[in-house]
Parts: C-alpha cells; structure tokens; sequence
C-alpha cells in the first residue's frame, strides 16, 4: 500500500482542485440564473464583449453529463 500512496495522494489532490472549480462555476450560474437584475447586467457584458448572449445549464449532481458540459458551456466567459 506504501507504494500506493503517492499516487493516491496526486489523485485526491486532483479532485479536490477539480470539486473547487465545479462549486465555484455551479455558484456563478446560479447567480447569474436567479437574479433578473444581474441577467440583464450579464447580456449587456455580453454585448459589449461581443459576445454570445446566453444562459449556462445548472447541472445535476447525479448526471454526470450535465456536470461534463457545464465546464465547456461557460468557457469564454471567465471574466
């Protein structure tokens, strides 16, 4: 199991960087989902930086797809 370990280590560290990422993009869409004050003040971003004008998906937890395109869905728009 010594062997193991190192490995193991990099791989927990892994997820957790990836978990943090995902918490942080689910947060954000949320937000941006919820309130209408802030939709319009992200479409007038949107437009500014012409750029497509859109509503991100929220993911299920359980359906691993959802949680695979939320990533790729808000790509592009980090600030």
């Amino acid at each position: 199991m010594a062997i193991l370990e190192p490995q193991l280590q990099s791989y927990i560290g892994g997820t957790n960087v990836i978990d943090n990422i995902i918490h942080k993009i689910r947060r954000a869409v949320r937000f941006i989902g919820s309130h209408t004050v802030v939709k319009a003040r992200f479409r007038d971003y949107c437009r500014a930086q012409n750029k497509p004008g859109r509503m991100f998906v929220v993911d299920v937890k359980h359906r691993w797809n959802t949680t695979y395109l939320m990533p790729h869905q808000v790509k592009g728009y980090e600030q």
